[in-house]
């Protein structure tokens, strides 16, 4: 079964459920944290803090809250990432990923992402506004730790790997953008793609995954390379890598095609790529 079918078939599935039953979540649900345990990659000398910030308007008019990971008693101000979350992800899908990279003295701040409502006609762009907000307060020091400003990346997975690429066109000084297999919509809600990404001038890693039936690296990841002719561009794909893999739950894993790699071999590539990029670039 493509993977058309599989959301033709969950649509149908939703459409068939009882009243107060979310399409939405049909589609994406959420999922509770599965820790990788050993992390997949060794972790650096540096003590993870991890802490939320609420806040009355996280950027986009609502309230909401940053989950921040940071290195403990690093000195100087240190290099960091705003990193967007993907459909109706939580923090946690990418904890080894946050925690690695704050055990090697990055800070990292993920902003809530809003749950995903077909009716919303401006919500990628509420996600999009909530990191550039995100990346404004952690560059001006109202996230409680001292930031080099010329060391701020962005970054992300799927869908919010997108918003990433979105969120760095209207903030020229992003040092350098990560996207783990960023995935399009059929509809991009409140935003102009074709607008911003000519705008994107970071350097950028693409991290994709050899079998990746959501988002094929011919597909999505090569229209958004070809606009994106102002930055500079560097691609690593994982041999075997499935999509799904790229996230730490495993409730929709029979969404996958068969593979040979593992969650935590792929994650672990993954996270290593990540950071030997910013190591170069920050």
């Amino acid at each position: 079964m493509t993977n058309l079918q599989r959301v033709i078939c969950a649509f149908i599935l939703a459409c068939c459920c009882w009243s107060g039953c979310s399409i939405e979540m049909m589609l994406f649900p959420i999922f509770e944290p599965e820790p990788l345990d050993p992390p997949p990659v060794a972790l650096g000398s540096f003590t993870v803090i991890e802490r939320r910030i609420e806040f009355d308007d996280l950027g986009d008019g609502m309230p909401g809250g940053i989950t921040i990971f940071e290195p403990e008693d690093a000195d100087g101000a240190r290099p960091a990432m705003v990193w967007l979350l993907g459909v109706n992800n939580r923090a946690h899908y990418h904890q080894s990923l946050h925690e690695h990279l704050a055990s090697f003295g990055y800070v990292v701040a993920v902003p809530d992402t809003r749950d995903i409502s077909f009716a919303d006609t401006e919500y990628h762009q509420r996600n999009t506004l909530n990191g550039n907000r995100t990346f404004d307060r952690l560059v001006a020091g109202a996230l409680g730790v001292d930031i080099d400003a010329a060391r701020v990346a962005l970054g992300g997975y799927s869908a919010g790997g997108s918003l990433a690429a979105f969120a760095a066109a209207r903030a020229p000084t992003t040092a350098a953008l990560v996207m783990w297999a960023p995935a399009p919509a059929p509809i991009w809600q409140g935003l102009a793609p074709n607008e911003l990404l000519p705008q994107v001038t970071a350097s950028t890693l693409f991290l994709l995954a050899e079998l990746d039936d959501v988002t094929p690296a011919d597909e999505w990841p090569a229209e958004m390379m070809m606009r994106m002719s102002a930055a500079e561009q560097s691609t690593q794909t994982i041999d075997d890598g499935v999509h799904l893999f790229l996230q730490q739950p495993s409730g929709v894993d029979d969404r996958s095609p068969p593979t040979s790699i593992t969650r935590r071999e792929q994650m672990g590539i993954a996270i290593e790529a990540t950071r030997v990029f910013l190591d170069e670039r920050l």
